[in-house]
Protein backbone atom coordinates (compact mmCIF):
# COMPACT_ATOMS: atom_id res chain seq x y z
CA UNK A 1 0.00 0.00 0.00
CA UNK A 2 1.19 3.39 -0.88
CA UNK A 3 1.94 5.58 1.77
CA UNK A 4 1.78 8.91 -0.22
CA UNK A 5 -0.52 11.45 1.03
CA UNK A 6 -3.25 12.60 -1.35
CA UNK A 7 -3.31 16.06 -2.71
CA UNK A 8 -6.12 17.96 -3.06
CA UNK A 9 -5.91 19.36 -6.68
CA UNK A 10 -8.26 22.28 -6.26
CA UNK A 11 -7.10 23.46 -3.07
CA UNK A 12 -3.64 22.94 -4.57
CA UNK A 13 -4.68 25.07 -7.44
CA UNK A 14 -6.28 27.77 -5.45
CA UNK A 15 -4.56 31.09 -4.89
CA UNK A 16 -3.70 32.24 -1.44
CA UNK A 17 -5.95 35.70 -1.13
CA UNK A 18 -3.56 38.77 -0.69
CA UNK A 19 -3.96 41.14 2.11
CA UNK A 20 -5.58 44.58 0.71
CA UNK A 21 -2.96 47.28 1.51
CA UNK A 22 -4.41 49.57 4.62
CA UNK A 23 -3.32 53.28 3.64
CA UNK A 24 -2.54 55.35 6.34
CA UNK A 25 -5.99 58.29 6.92
CA UNK A 26 -4.63 61.53 5.54
CA UNK A 27 -5.00 63.11 9.97
CA UNK A 28 -2.66 59.80 10.66
CA UNK A 29 0.01 60.76 7.90
CA UNK A 30 0.18 64.86 9.14
CA UNK A 31 -0.14 63.88 12.82
CA UNK A 32 3.36 61.28 12.23
CA UNK A 33 4.71 63.84 9.58
CA UNK A 34 4.58 66.79 12.39
CA UNK A 35 5.89 64.37 15.38
CA UNK A 36 8.94 63.32 13.53
CA UNK A 37 9.14 66.68 12.22
CA UNK A 38 9.82 68.07 15.76
CA UNK A 39 11.86 65.33 16.36
CA UNK A 40 13.93 66.56 13.99
CA UNK A 41 14.14 69.96 14.61
CA UNK A 42 14.78 70.01 17.76
CA UNK A 43 18.41 67.50 17.23
CA UNK A 44 19.20 68.71 13.31
CA UNK A 45 17.73 72.67 14.07
CA UNK A 46 15.86 74.43 10.92
CA UNK A 47 18.93 74.17 8.87
CA UNK A 48 20.11 70.86 9.30
CA UNK A 49 16.93 69.44 9.15
CA UNK A 50 15.38 68.25 5.76
CA UNK A 51 11.51 66.81 4.36
CA UNK A 52 13.79 63.77 3.02
CA UNK A 53 15.03 62.77 6.39
CA UNK A 54 11.43 63.98 8.16
CA UNK A 55 9.78 62.16 5.48
CA UNK A 56 12.26 58.75 6.66
CA UNK A 57 11.70 59.46 10.08
CA UNK A 58 8.04 59.13 9.67
CA UNK A 59 7.92 56.39 7.96
CA UNK A 60 5.99 58.08 4.76
CA UNK A 61 7.56 59.11 0.99
CA UNK A 62 8.50 62.48 0.35
CA UNK A 63 5.40 63.19 -1.35
CA UNK A 64 3.47 62.18 1.72
CA UNK A 65 4.89 65.13 3.42
CA UNK A 66 4.04 67.81 0.43
CA UNK A 67 0.45 66.69 0.26
CA UNK A 68 0.41 68.01 3.94
CA UNK A 69 2.83 70.64 4.02
CA UNK A 70 4.27 72.54 0.85
CA UNK A 71 7.63 73.74 2.10
CA UNK A 72 9.70 72.92 5.14
CA UNK A 73 8.51 76.61 6.44
CA UNK A 74 5.55 75.71 6.21
CA UNK A 75 6.39 72.33 8.35
CA UNK A 76 8.50 74.15 10.89
CA UNK A 77 5.29 76.79 11.79
CA UNK A 78 2.79 73.81 12.21
CA UNK A 79 5.03 72.07 14.22
CA UNK A 80 5.88 75.13 15.86
CA UNK A 81 2.13 76.07 16.38
CA UNK A 82 1.89 72.98 18.14
CA UNK A 83 4.43 73.51 20.47
CA UNK A 84 2.82 77.28 21.28
CA UNK A 85 -0.12 75.28 21.96
CA UNK A 86 1.38 73.24 24.36
CA UNK A 87 3.33 75.86 26.39
CA UNK A 88 0.19 77.61 26.53
CA UNK A 89 -1.74 74.53 27.98
CA UNK A 90 0.85 73.83 30.82
CA UNK A 91 0.89 77.69 31.73
CA UNK A 92 -2.43 77.70 32.17
CA UNK A 93 -2.66 74.48 34.07
CA UNK A 94 0.10 75.13 36.52
CA UNK A 95 -0.95 79.03 37.40
CA UNK A 96 -2.80 79.87 40.34
CA UNK A 97 -3.96 83.22 40.31
CA UNK A 98 -5.27 83.86 43.80
CA UNK A 99 -2.03 83.40 45.23
CA UNK A 100 0.23 86.12 44.65
CA UNK A 101 3.05 84.51 45.83
CA UNK A 102 2.55 81.36 44.09
CA UNK A 103 1.61 82.85 40.66
CA UNK A 104 5.13 84.64 40.75
CA UNK A 105 6.73 81.47 41.45
CA UNK A 106 5.01 79.68 38.74
CA UNK A 107 5.39 82.14 36.16
CA UNK A 108 9.10 82.14 36.83
CA UNK A 109 9.34 78.24 37.20
CA UNK A 110 7.37 78.05 33.67
CA UNK A 111 9.95 80.99 32.04
CA UNK A 112 13.23 78.70 33.28
CA UNK A 113 11.37 75.56 31.91
CA UNK A 114 11.21 77.18 28.34
CA UNK A 115 15.10 78.54 28.81
CA UNK A 116 15.86 74.75 29.35
CA UNK A 117 14.83 73.76 26.85
CA UNK A 118 17.52 74.66 24.49
CA UNK A 119 17.37 72.22 21.56
CA UNK A 120 13.54 73.75 20.78
CA UNK A 121 14.80 77.85 21.55
CA UNK A 122 17.57 77.14 19.40
CA UNK A 123 15.18 75.54 16.43
CA UNK A 124 13.16 78.71 17.33
CA UNK A 125 15.93 81.52 17.07
CA UNK A 126 17.51 80.04 13.94
CA UNK A 127 14.30 79.80 12.30
CA UNK A 128 13.04 83.88 12.94
CA UNK A 129 16.42 84.91 12.42
CA UNK A 130 15.83 83.32 8.71
CA UNK A 131 12.13 84.32 8.62
CA UNK A 132 13.69 87.76 9.35
CA UNK A 133 14.32 88.26 5.54
CA UNK A 134 11.37 87.46 4.55
CA UNK A 135 8.03 90.15 5.45
CA UNK A 136 5.63 87.33 4.44
CA UNK A 137 7.37 84.18 6.46
CA UNK A 138 7.62 86.98 9.36
CA UNK A 139 4.16 87.68 9.56
CA UNK A 140 3.05 83.94 9.53
CA UNK A 141 5.59 83.59 12.54
CA UNK A 142 3.67 86.26 14.50
CA UNK A 143 0.44 84.93 14.04
CA UNK A 144 1.71 81.22 14.80
CA UNK A 145 2.94 83.55 18.59
CA UNK A 146 0.24 84.74 18.69
CA UNK A 147 -2.22 82.97 20.70
CA UNK A 148 0.70 82.36 23.30
CA UNK A 149 0.91 86.61 23.71
CA UNK A 150 -2.93 86.86 23.78
CA UNK A 151 -3.05 84.34 26.55
CA UNK A 152 -0.02 85.51 28.21
CA UNK A 153 -1.77 88.89 28.07
CA UNK A 154 -5.00 87.43 29.81
CA UNK A 155 -3.29 85.92 32.63
CA UNK A 156 -1.11 88.92 33.88
CA UNK A 157 -4.53 91.08 33.57
CA UNK A 158 -6.44 88.85 35.41
CA UNK A 159 -4.12 88.69 38.21
CA UNK A 160 -3.78 92.27 38.71
CA UNK A 161 -7.53 92.03 38.45
CA UNK A 162 -8.01 89.72 41.27
CA UNK A 163 -5.92 91.07 43.73
CA UNK A 164 -6.29 94.60 43.46
CA UNK A 165 -3.45 95.89 41.75
CA UNK A 166 -2.37 97.26 38.28
CA UNK A 167 0.14 96.69 35.62
CA UNK A 168 3.04 99.07 35.46
CA UNK A 169 2.70 98.53 31.54
CA UNK A 170 -0.26 97.60 29.47
CA UNK A 171 -0.80 93.87 29.23
CA UNK A 172 0.08 93.74 25.74
CA UNK A 173 3.73 95.39 26.74
CA UNK A 174 3.66 93.00 29.94
CA UNK A 175 3.10 90.09 27.75
CA UNK A 176 5.95 90.93 24.96
CA UNK A 177 8.00 91.66 28.48
CA UNK A 178 7.06 88.17 29.90
CA UNK A 179 7.86 86.30 26.55
CA UNK A 180 11.02 88.14 25.60
CA UNK A 181 12.37 87.43 29.26
CA UNK A 182 12.05 83.74 27.66
CA UNK A 183 13.53 83.98 24.88
CA UNK A 184 16.67 85.63 26.61
CA UNK A 185 16.34 83.11 29.06
CA UNK A 186 17.39 80.68 27.05
CA UNK A 187 20.18 82.12 24.61
CA UNK A 188 22.02 82.49 28.35
CA UNK A 189 21.29 79.03 29.03
CA UNK A 190 23.73 77.97 26.01
CA UNK A 191 26.13 76.16 27.95
CA UNK A 192 25.12 75.95 30.91
CA UNK A 193 23.98 72.88 33.01
CA UNK A 194 22.60 75.11 36.08
CA UNK A 195 19.40 77.32 35.36
CA UNK A 196 20.73 81.06 34.40
CA UNK A 197 18.89 82.77 37.40
CA UNK A 198 16.80 81.14 40.22
CA UNK A 199 13.11 80.53 40.77
CA UNK A 200 13.34 83.35 43.27
CA UNK A 201 15.45 85.97 41.69
CA UNK A 202 13.34 85.45 38.87
CA UNK A 203 9.64 85.68 40.55
CA UNK A 204 11.30 88.90 42.08
CA UNK A 205 11.81 90.45 39.08
CA UNK A 206 8.38 89.55 37.62
CA UNK A 207 6.71 91.63 40.59
CA UNK A 208 7.59 94.40 39.57
CA UNK A 209 5.06 94.54 36.49
CA UNK A 210 2.31 94.85 39.10
CA UNK A 211 1.87 98.01 41.50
Amino acid sequence: MSTTSRVNPTAAATPSPRRARVRPLRADVREGVLAAGRDAFRELGYHGASLDGIARRAGFSKGAVYSNFDSKESLFLACMDVEMKELGDKRRETTSTTDTDAYFRDLATWLLGIASDGRGQRAFTEFAAYAARDAELSARLVEVRRPLTERTMHTLAAVAQEQGRDLAVSAADAAAMVLSLANGLSLEQIGREEPVMTVDGLATLLRALYV
